[in-house]
């Protein structure tokens, strides 16, 4: 691909043998992986693949309420993918920060921005 036009056509339609590309979810709901990267319709990479298994799983995920169920939907998704190989991630992003030790409030609140909650920051005199 020569621009991100075509790049976001390849993956809209399936064309070409290989996508390489980062996704930025709403971690922590599988969902966004699922189906907004899995399934072979909604999804970005899914028409790659078009698994209709995989696609019946994240419908049913999607509507489940109960976690525990939910979570074996999306586990049997991890299984496909391993057993077919279809999906290889490469990375996962990791979020330091710092803070000298008179900064108080200082905790993580995630991997997206912001990752520091900043107005509960005070400084300890």
């Amino acid at each position: 691909n020569k621009t991100m036009a075509e790049y976001l056509d390849n993956n809209r339609s399936g064309k070409g043998d290989l996508a390489i590309g980062r996704w930025g979810a709403d971690y922590p709901d599988a969902d966004t992986f699922v189906y907004s990267v899995l399934h072979s319709v909604a999804g970005s990479m899914g028409r790659f693949f078009g698994n209709q298994e995989i696609d019946q799983l994240a419908e049913q995920g999607r509507a489940e309420t109960d976690p525990r169920i939910r979570h074996s939907l999306y586990r049997k998704v991890e299984e496909i993918l391993a057993r077919d190989a279809l999906l290889l991630p490469l990375f996962h992003d990791q979020v330091y920060a710092f803070a000298r030790p008179e900064v108080e409030g200082f905790a993580s609140v995630g991997q997206t921005s912001p990752t520091i909650s900043y107005e509960d920051l005070w400084v300890r005199r």
